[in-house]
C-alpha cells in the first residue's frame, strides 16, 4: 500500500513536471514570436504582388513580422518581376521600397497611370539616374496640360475651312502623359507640328494622334 502511495505520487510529480515543461516551451515561443521586425512596403505599380516567403503582404503599408530570412517577390502581369533575399533582426525595421519595370525595361507603364508615377517619384533613390531622368522628363512633358488645349481657326476660304483643336483625351490617348490627340488637323499636319512647336515642346515629345473626321467632335 506504502509502494502503490509513493508510485502515485511520483507519476503525479512526472506528470505535473511535463506539463510545466509543456508550459514553459509554450511561453518562450509566444515570446518569440511577439519580438517581431517590421516591414515596410511601398511599391510601384500599386497593383503589384508582393511576396514574402510565398505569403502575400498588402502593398503601401507596415507589417509586423517574424524575424528570420525572407525571399521576397514582387511581381504583376505584364511587368518584369523582381526578388531577392533580406534579413530581419528582431526589432529590427526593413523598406521594401520598389518598382517593376514594362516588360521590354521600360518606364512606358508609368506613361500611362499617374497614381504609379506618383509612387515611384516617392520611393527612388537619388542615385537611380534611370528613374530620375524619367521623372523629369515626364514633369517636363506633363506640363503641356497647362498650355492645353490648342486651337487654330481659319476661314479664309469658306469652301474649306481650318478648324484645328489639340488636346489629350482620355479616350483617345488612354491616359498617356505623352499623348497629344487632334481633331481638325489630318489635312494639315504642317500645321499642328508648328501649333505644337510654338509652345517650346518640340512634336517628336509625343505621340500625336489625329482623329478621323467620321469620329471628330464639335469643340
Amino acid at each position: 500500500m506504502f509502494n502503490f502511495i509513493r508510485n502515485h505520487k511520483v507519476l503525479s510529480l512526472l506528470l505535473f513536471l511535463n506539463v510545466v515543461a509543456v508550459l514553459v516551451v509554450v511561453l518562450v515561443i509566444v515570446i518569440h514570436n511577439t519580438k517581431t521586425a517590421t516591414v515596410d512596403i511601398m511599391v510601384a505599380p500599386m497593383d503589384a504582388v508582393v511576396e514574402l516567403n510565398g505569403t502575400r503582404y498588402e502593398n503601401m503599408r507596415s507589417h509586423n513580422v517574424v524575424p528570420g530570412e525572407y525571399h521576397v517577390k514582387i511581381s504583376m502581369d505584364g511587368m518584369q518581376t523582381k526578388e531577392y533575399d533580406i534579413n530581419l533582426e528582431r526589432d529590427g525595421f526593413v523598406r521594401i521600397w520598389e518598382y517593376l519595370l514594362s516588360a521590354d525595361g521600360s518606364f512606358d507603364y508609368y506613361l500611362s497611370h499617374p497614381e504609379d508615377e506618383a509612387v515611384l517619384e516617392n520611393i527612388i533613390d537619388e542615385d537611380d539616374r534611370a528613374a530620375q531622368n524619367f521623372i523629369a522628363e515626364y514633369q517636363r512633358i506633363a506640363r503641356i496640360n497647362e498650355i492645353l488645349p490648342l486651337e487654330y481657326y481659319d476661314n479664309e476660304n469658306p469652301a474649306d475651312p481650318i478648324g484645328i483643336f489639340i488636346e489629350q483625351s482620355k479616350d483617345v490617348c488612354n491616359n498617356k502623359i505623352n499623348c497629344l490627340s487632334v481633331y481638325g488637323g489630318e489635312k494639315h499636319q504642317d500645321i499642328v507640328f508648328k501649333l505644337i512647336s510654338d509652345t517650346g515642346y518640340s512634336p517628336d515629345d509625343f505621340e500625336v494622334v489625329f482623329v478621323p473626321e467620321s469620329e471628330d467632335v464639335t469643340q
